[in-house]
């Protein structure tokens, strides 16, 4: 096998476990049903991830490079606070329930398997020190602290409406998520 299909034949087998994820929670997750889902032999998981643990890892990798970095790199592209709350708007309004469902499992995850803690750990401080340095640049008037302190808040109430989302029969407006998000940029530090 060389390096480039065994390269793709890694990712489709992250991407069927990233499916067994969704549809069965951690608790599906074996190296069996991916390679189910994958139309693969068992072995071959085995062989791309080792342990249990280590599809895990990968699973929880490419989950936070399909999830968490990009909506961080997309707000950090605006350039006025104004534009900021409304890509937030957007971002929140164009969740798929499948990615909203695979970063409740991730999430869920970080409590249960060191291994997902630490990557998806890592990822969120680089994403919330991010959005602190865009908050910064935007004109905040805020101290980096600060600026952190606001990121944090923005990214921990993204989630939580993404997952209230899951829940409620009535997700949220529009305008009442330009109400929060504006709320939390406004606060003083």
């Amino acid at each position: 096998m060389t390096d480039s299909r065994g390269d793709r034949r890694r990712a489709e087998l992250i991407q069927a476990g990233m499916e067994c994820l969704v549809r069965d929670g951690w608790a599906g997750l074996t190296h069996r049903r991916v390679a189910e889902q994958a139309q693969a032999a068992p072995g071959l998981v085995r062989y791309h991830f080792g342990t249990l643990s280590g599809l895990r890892a990968a699973i929880a990798r490419q989950a936070s490079d399909d999830l968490i970095l990009p909506v961080t790199e997309q707000l950090g592209t605006t350039s006025t606070f104004d534009e900021l709350v409304e890509q937030v708007v957007a971002l929140m309004g164009s969740a798929e329930d499948r990615g909203t469902r695979l970063l409740t499992q991730i999430i869920v995850g970080t409590a249960h398997y060191e291994e997902v803690a630490e990557i998806v750990d890592a990822d969120v401080e680089r994403a919330r020190d991010g959005l602190a340095r865009h908050l910064v640049q935007l004109g905040s008037g805020w101290s980096p602290e600060q600026a952190r302190d606001a990121a944090s808040l923005l990214l921990a109430t993204v989630d939580g409406i993404l997952l209230h989302g899951l829940v409620a029969a009535k997700p949220p407006a529009a305008e009442q998520l330009r109400r929060a998000v504006r709320a939390i940029l406004s606060a003083e530090g």
